[in-house]
């Protein structure tokens, strides 16, 4: 099976492309990027045997999408807290890939998504609940699985699933460290003994996701055949832990592991609460069989270790 992935350059693409690799089922694993210098450069991020094409490639005509057995979109909607260039330049690649998918009859396409989609409802979120997106980031993603589900239609054969991610953490070859991934900033901050002050008493419920547990859904989706594939997934933890509760995991294992406490206050003023997160992971669990490996404290340890070793 010849395996086509976009944004395998990126935190949840660096470790899906090891995983696909590792499947008995894909044969070839092409990955499309913008800048494949950079990307071949980085060897801890891109694994032996992997095929690189560049972006402009594709579009001047001399790589073609057939024989392309599924297509992995990764990189579409852009960074959550992205400018809106660069979201419109990546709805335009989508546009663009999406069409050419289409005219070459691609048949299993999966795109990444989220669950900012579901913006202003309140958890938890089910897969039949409209979305009601209140972020470019969200609408981009939205606006996008709209592209994907006009695909299937018009195009006889063409499946497609618009996986909805929750909150992804966890070790990566591409690690972030910013206010959006709260274990990696807690982690950060305990083991270089900086303060931080939790917003409305640490009181916000968060949906949060090993990323190698989503990598390992995004393989075994691959493995299964389009027909099979729901048209939305909600792909999460399954159930809301507070702000607060991560802090504590943290300070501990911080202290077990390197005799360092997290050092952080609450800020307990009302209007500075944020909305909840929370979605019902039920159709992932029936249609895979499957429940998340990590726990939170394991994502946490594997986080400290990794920032540890290279001084992130």
């Amino acid at each position: 099976m010849h395996i086509l992935v976009t944004g395998a350059n990126g935190y949840l693409g660096s470790v899906t492309l090891r995983l696909l690799l590792a499947s008995k089922q894909m044969t070839k694993i092409t990955a499309l990027v913008r800048n494949p210098v950079r990307f071949s450069s980085n060897r801890s991020a891109v694994p032996k045997n992997v095929e690189i094409v560049d972006v402009k490639n594709l579009f001047n005509g001399t790589f073609s999408l057939s024989g392309i057995d599924r297509l992995c979109h990764l990189a579409a909607g852009g960074r959550e807290n992205g400018n809106p260039d660069d979201i419109a330049t990546s709805m335009e690649f989508s546009r663009t890939l999406l069409n050419l998918a289409a005219s070459e009859r691609v048949p299993g396409i999966l795109f990444a998504s989220s669950q900012a989609v579901y913006g202003t409802r309140p958890p938890f979120w089910h897969e039949k609940d409209a979305p009601a997106p209140v972020s470019l980031h969200g609408m981009a993603k939205y606006a996008t699985e709209m592209l994907l589900q006009s695909t299937a239609l018009l195009v006889p054969g063409i499946r497609t699933s618009s996986l909805r991610f929750s909150k992804l953490v966890g070790p990566s070859p591409v690690l972030r460290i910013s206010h959006s991934e709260p274990p990696h900033l807690f982690s950060w901050c305990a083991i270089s003994s900086k303060r931080v002050t939790l917003p409305a008493g640490g009181r916000q419920l968060l949906d949060m996701m090993d990323v190698r547990d989503a990598a390992t859904v995004i393989v075994r989706l691959m493995e299964k055949q389009p027909e099979d594939w729901p048209d939305i997934l909600n792909v999460g933890s399954g159930h809301q832990i507070s702000l607060l509760t991560i802090a504590e995991r943290v300070s501990m294992l911080s202290e077990t592991l390197y005799g360092k406490k997290l050092a952080f206050g609450l800020d307990k003023q009302t209007n500075n609460i944020s909305r909840d997160f929370g979605m019902s992971t039920e159709r992932l669990q029936n249609l895979l069989q499957w429940t998340p490996r990590y726990t939170l404290d394991e994502t946490i340890t594997h986080i400290m270790q990794l920032q540890e070793k290279h001084s992130l």
